[in-house]
This record gives C-alpha cells, structure tokens and sequence, in this order.
C-alpha cells in the first residue's frame, strides 16, 4: 500500500532510506534487509530502499518527523523507531535518543560538517562579490573639484587668454613700426653731403689746372 506523496516529499523520503540503508550496511546488515520506520505504535513503512515498499502510509508530515528524529532529534516530540525484521535499531522518544546501534549520529556529524562547508562557501562567495563591488566602485569614482577651486582656475584661464589677445596687437605693432629720423640730423647730413660735393669739385678743377701745359715764352 503506497500513499500519495508530492514529488518534492517523495524525494526526500527516497534520501532519508538510501542513508538509513547504508548505516545498515556499514553495520553488516544484509541489503536486502526490509527498513521499518514506526511513529508512536503505528508501522508507517516497510520496505527495502529502492525498491517498491510492501508498506507506505508515510505522509509529508511523517517525513519530516523522520527527518528530525534522524538530524534534529534533541526538537523531536513523541516516539520514532527504526527497526529490521528482527529488532529495533534506532529509537527517539521526546528528544532523547534511547537505542543507536546503526550510528545514525554519524548521518547527524556528516549532515553538520555540510551545513558548515557549504555556509563558509557562502559568506566566502559574498565577501568576494562584495569586494570585487567595493573595487570596482573605486574605479569608477571620480572626484567632483571644489567650486571655488574651479571658479579660481576658469578666471585664471580668462585672463591668460585676455593677456594673450592684448599682446598679439602690441607684437603686431611693434613689428610694422619704423623710427622717424631726427630732422636736425637729417638738416645736418644734407649740409654735410652739399659741402663735399662742393669740395670734389673745386678739387677737380684745381687738378685740371694743373694738367694744363704752361704757354711758351715769345
């Protein structure tokens, strides 16, 4: 007689089994050994693990007693047994743990050193998405500059460039300007030139004169 189960319920029933089969084996329990699970008085499933059970009335609410009688049986309220065809194996009642013989606490330790790795993973997992999202802030964080410091480098950068414009013309100026000449010097050198060009040719005359041959005596 096999009870509805939903897929989820099914699964985790079908684990539960397949660890409770392997502490039988580790024990030396033959494989084909039959798996009991009794609740209080009433014979919830008899089977061997992977195959179709002879009984099934388990429910999900009979799982999860499994499952807590299994790892959380220090929370479990009333009674739950394991047991083979001959004898019981594993026995709960009111969150003391009376008959372990198959070392079902060794599922427990397994179960705890999981749950431990797997939260040490976790916390790694987010430390380093936390540090890679800290990084890569600070790569993309560009400081804002101080108002007064832009306002101070924006008036420096006008002036610079009025200061340009200003001298530009003046180079301009200074290049196309040519020096009027002094007119007293100017008088003067002209004087200066007519009294020489009067003296080279009172020069050449004196010079002709005296290349004239002189008249013979009659």
């Amino acid at each position: 007689m096999a009870n509805k189960l939903d897929n989820k319920d099914d699964q985790h029933l079908h684990q539960l089994l397949a660890n409770i089969s392997e502490r039988f084996e580790a024990q030396g329990i033959p494989k084909e050994e039959p798996i009991r699970v009794i609740i209080g008085r009433q014979l919830e499933y008899r089977g061997v693990a992977g195959e179709t059970p002879e009984t099934n009335l388990m429910n999900s609410e009979s799982v999860h007693k499994l499952d807590r009688a299994i790892y959380q049986p220090e929370g479990f309220e009333g009674s739950m047994r394991i047991a083979t065809t001959k004898e019981d194996v594993y026995w709960v009642r009111n969150g003391e743990v009376k008959k372990d013989k198959i070392g079902i606490k060794i599922l427990r330790e397994n179960k705890q050193s999981e749950n431990i790795s797997q939260e040490t993973e976790q916390s790694q997992s987010l430390e380093d998405t936390q540090k890679t999202s800290k990084e890569q802030n600070q790569q993309l964080e560009i400081p804002e500059p101080n108002q007064s410091q832009t306002v101070a480098s924006q008036n420096t950068e006008q002036s610079q460039s009025l200061e340009d414009i200003q001298k530009t013309p003046k180079e301009q100026n200074q290049q196309l300007e040519i020096p009027e000449p002094n007119q007293s010097q100017t008088v003067a050198s002209q004087e200066t030139e007519q009294s020489k060009s009067v003296k080279n040719i009172q020069q050449s005359d004196e010079e002709k004169q005296v290349k004239l041959p002189l008249a013979d005596k009659v």
